[in-house]
C-alpha cells in the first residue's frame, strides 16, 4: 500500500477513521434508541446490536473524507427510521410524543456529531497538516537553493571543461 500524499490528512485513515466512524455510529444509534424509548417504545437488544454494526459500516465509509453535516443528518434519519420500524413491529405509525422524541434525538445528535467532526479535523490540522506544510516549504526552499547553487557552478565547470578539452592552442 502506498503512503498517503503529504497533504492528505491522517484523519481519514487508521485509528482516526475508526474513532470518527465509531462516534458517529454509536451516537446515531443511541440517540435513535433513546428517542424511541422516551416516546414510549420498546428496545430489543439484538436489534440495537445489528443496527450498531450497520451504522458503523456506513459511518466508516463516510469517514473516508470529511463528513458533511447533511451526511450526519442523513445517517441519523436512517437510524431513527430503522430503529422505529424495528422496535415498532414494522409500523411507521407514530404518536406526537414518539415523533417529538425522534426529532429531538436527531437534532441533538446532529449538533453533537457535527461538532465532534469539526473538532477532529481541527486537531488534525493543528497536529498534522500545519507541521507538514511548514516542513514541505522548508524542503522545497532548501532543494531549490541547492539546485540554484549547482546551476551557478555548472557554467564554471563547463568553461573549465572546454578549456581543458579544446583543441591545442597552436592548431
Amino acid at each position: 500500500m502506498l503512503p498517503a500524499p503529504i497533504d492528505q490528512p491522517r484523519v481519514t485513515r487508521g485509528a482516526w477513521r475508526v474513532g470518527r466512524a465509531g462516534v458517529a455510529s454509536v451516537a446515531s444509534v443511541l440517540t435513535a434508541v433513546l428517542g424511541h424509548r422516551v416516546g414510549g417504545g420498546e428496545v430489543p437488544a439484538p436489534v440495537v446490536a445489528a443496527l450498531l454494526l450497520a451504522a458503523g459500516a456506513v459511518a466508516w465509509l463516510l469517514a473516508g473524507r470529511r463528513i458533511a453535516a447533511r451526511q450526519v443528518v442523513g445517517l441519523l434519519i436512517i437510524c431513527q427510521v430503522v430503529v422505529h420500524l424495528a422496535f415498532s413491529g414494522h409500523e411507521m405509525v407514530m404518536g406526537p410524543a414518539m415523533v417529538l422524541s425522534h426529532v429531538a434525538a436527531t437534532a441533538v445528535c446532529a449538533i453533537a456529531v457535527s461538532r465532534a467532526e469539526r473538532w477532529a479535523w481541527s486537531i488534525a490540522e493543528r497536529l498534522v497538516l500545519r507541521p507538514l506544510a511548514i516542513l514541505r516549504t522548508f524542503v522545497v526552499e532548501s532543494t531549490s537553493r541547492l539546485i540554484g547553487h549547482v546551476a551557478d557552478l555548472r557554467p564554471g565547470i563547463d568553461a573549465v571543461h572546454h578549456l581543458v578539452r579544446g583543441p591545442p592552442v597552436g592548431a
